[in-house]
């Protein structure tokens, strides 16, 4: 296999949803803020930095600032040739995103005028792969990394802060007022399971949100008549895939004639939404968020929402 084909088939680790009250004030858990970006791996090559997408695509390209960044970096020795890290691409100030980064995934997102990679793991230092390694020990490589880098004023990519266990209730309450997307909990003993949903990672959402595939559309009335009303979502409920489980509306105008104009072209994208809560066979209230193309039709489940 060549090295090339090794670093895109690397797969990030996926948090779990589950219980986290227990959590508090445990020494073995940690809390970061959960991004509502787009996920993406930062690979440190001979042939130079690639960036790829969750789903090991190549989006180098797409985000030529931060791939400027690193490769200075890389330059210079600060980060070593092998290093692969792992994070979040999210727009505005650490707690604030912007949904055009989302909506357009990355395409167009460096002309957005400010945005950052949140850096929250490493896979590889160097020629040292660190996936066996427990999380603590991955994290002080990632501070010592960020000890190197903390004079690049201005930087794109940013170590992701974190807080006590003591403080996961405090902080998912302010995360949530400024309207951040929630928390990840993380054990300090995990490793780095690689495409795996891990138990080591737990997310907790301050809204509930869920994935879908578009599976058709509603036409729109009154002032967006000649264009589309609603999206219909489907999801694998028992391993069977339900064409209609809910329809979604809450689209910004821009989003409701871009589909309406190419009905055909978003039929089986991912989607994801916010809802208030679940009845037996459908959701509550709810809301077109972002488009998720880092995410496989196959992960969008009821039992996972």
């Amino acid at each position: 296999m060549t090295k090339a084909k090794v670093v895109t088939s690397i797969r990030p680790q996926l948090a779990s949803r589950g219980t986290w009250e227990d959590k508090i004030g445990s020494p073995l858990w940690i809390g970061e803020e959960k991004f509502d970006g787009t996920r993406y791996l930062a690979a440190f090559t001979r042939t130079g930095v690639r960036i790829l997408s969750r789903r090991g695509i190549e989006k180098t390209d797409r985000l030529p600032k931060l791939v400027a960044e690193l490769s200075r970096w890389q330059a210079t020795g600060d980060i070593l040739t092998g290093t692969v890290l792992d994070g979040e691409v999210v727009a505005g100030s650490f707690s604030e995103t912007i949904s055009l980064v989302n909506s357009l995934g990355s395409r167009g997102i460096d002309s957005v005028a400010k945005y950052h990679y949140m850096v929250f793991d490493i896979l590889r230092d160097g020629k040292d792969w660190c996936t066996d390694d427990p999380y603590r020990i991955r994290r002080l490589r990632l501070d010592r990394l960020f000890e190197l880098l903390s004079g690049s004023e201005g930087a794109i990519a940013q170590l992701t802060p974190q807080f006590d266990s003591d403080d996961l209730q405090m902080s998912l309450s302010q995360i949530w007022e400024a309207g951040g997307e929630g928390i990840i909990i993380k054990n300090y003993e995990g490793k780095y399971q690689q495409g795996k949903r891990s138990k080591s990672w737990i997310k907790v959402k301050a809204v509930q949100t869920a994935d879908g595939v578009i599976t058709g559309f509603t036409p729109g009335e009154g002032k967006y008549s000649g264009t589309i009303g609603a999206i219909v979502i489907g999801q694998y409920r028992n391993k069977k895939f339900v064409r209609k489980i809910t329809k979604i509306s809450g689209m910004t105008d821009q989003v409701r004639y871009e589909l309406g104009s190419n009905q055909h072209k978003y039929i089986g994208r991912v989607v994801e939404f916010a809802y208030q809560n679940k009845t037996d066979k459908s959701y509550r209230h709810p809301r077109f968020k972002l488009f998720r193309d880092d995410k496989p039709a196959r992960e969008c489940t009821w039992e996972d929402s």
